[in-house]
């Protein structure tokens, strides 16, 4: 994973790069070793930036929501101390936070690679087969079926089987009669 944000902190301007998951955990962070007297606040805490980034992130999009817009590709805040720049990685956020002055728009193109080799190595890790699992080239044994439930034989019943109706309790007449009718009271 570092391998994959080492690009962006070679670009002139850049201060810091984290990969940070949707709720604001950063799993990477990589940024250029500061000049003495220069401030170094926002590089020593990296999880409150990347915390505050993915709320930012998440706040945008849920207002974007109701609009029905899609939820946005790129986001770029500048501030007094330095830009955030934010993208859309796959489960994730790709953070680039720049010095002051420095331009978003030469980030672009090295964030947008830096996300389709992101996805291309999530797609190859879900392409290998597991230690567990099976490999293609070795044949598969069907499960077996699952056995019927046994057949239990019941004793048959002793004397004889009454016809429908008879012997249930009815007399031969009140089979063929309607009910009375109801009475209100009144």
């Amino acid at each position: 994973m570092i391998e994959l944000i080492e690009p962006l902190v070679a670009v002139p301007g850049v201060r810091l790069a984290v990969l940070v998951s949707s709720d604001g955990v950063p799993v990477v962070a990589r940024g250029r070793t500061p000049v003495e007297g220069e401030s170094t606040t926002l590089e020593e805490n990296t999880d409150a930036l990347s915390g505050l980034a993915a709320s930012w992130l998440g706040g945008v999009t849920a207002s974007l929501a109701p609009l029905s817009w899609d939820a946005p590709e790129r986001l770029v805040m500048r501030c007094a101390r330095g830009t955030i720049v934010m993208s859309h990685a796959p489960g994730a956020a790709l953070m680039v936070l720049l010095e002051p002055g420095a331009t978003p728009d030469a980030l672009r193109l090295p964030m947008q690679g830096t996300v389709a080799r992101l996805e291309r190595m999530l797609r190859r890790r879900t392409a290998e087969p597991r230690a567990s699992e099976a490999r293609v080239d070795e044949p598969r044994t069907p499960p077996a079926p699952i056995p019927a439930p046994p057949q239990i034989a019941l004793p048959p019943i002793p004397g004889p089987v009454p016809e429908s109706g008879k012997g249930l309790g009815m007399a031969e007449d009140d089979r063929t009669q309607e009910p009375p009718p109801r009475q209100l009271p009144g």
